[in-house]
């Protein structure tokens, strides 16, 4: 007797993912007065980090069909959860190592973009793919993920920093890179429709 595949767990995880693209977009801007405070960055360097995430996930859309043809969706899908943890684990540390504080900020925010703009591609593919007869509804409930994510993000940063205070913001990437690692742990297991 065939058992009936649940693709739940796969909307799920694909729902979180968005979530974390959310947060990798959202929460470094709310983190700025923070990083202006304790590293004397200028607002034109700010402004910059928003340029390079964007930039790299621009550079990212057009590498992912070639990266998904030589690895398949799975493995894009814990990749990119995996580099995105990493990315943001990055931030809490690369500023202290790196003889310029701005150069740590830039590679991780590089590092977790790269993670957003493959998730970008993948996801939506992903649920679209699975076998159900609600599709639209699916894809509204992921797209309205990152709007959830967005409002969260700006939510906790901002009572994190209230928290933690300026000195502390560091910390912060670290408690967010917790959602994308057990994310990632869900992609491991999910039934996912390869192409």
């Amino acid at each position: 007797m065939d058992k009936k595949i649940s693709y739940l767990p796969t909307k799920i995880a694909s729902y979180a993912g968005f979530f974390v693209q959310a947060i990798v977009n959202n929460f470094l801007p709310i983190l700025f007065i923070a990083i202006q405070d304790v590293y004397g960055i200028g607002y034109e360097k700010l402004g910059r980090l928003i340029m390079f995430n964007f930039l790299t996930q621009l550079v990212t859309d057009m590498l992912t069909p070639k990266i998904v043809g030589l690895i398949g969706y799975r493995k894009a899908a814990v990749m990119c959860q995996g580099v995105a943890a990493v990315g943001l684990s990055m931030l809490s540390f690369m500023p202290h190592i790196m003889p310029d504080a701005y150069t740590g900020i830039v590679i991780s925010v590089m590092v977790y973009a790269f993670a957003s703009g493959l998730m970008e591609v993948i996801l939506s593919p992903m649920v679209e793919m699975l076998p159900t007869s609600n599709k639209s509804s699916n894809m509204s409930i992921l797209h309205s993920f990152y709007c959830w994510g967005q409002a969260v993000t700006a939510l906790v940063t901002t009572l994190l920093i209230n928290r933690l205070g300026f000195i502390n913001w560091t910390y912060i990437p670290l408690i967010w890179a917790v959602i994308p690692l057990i994310n990632m742990f869900s992609f491991l297991k999910v039934p996912i429709i390869e192409p």
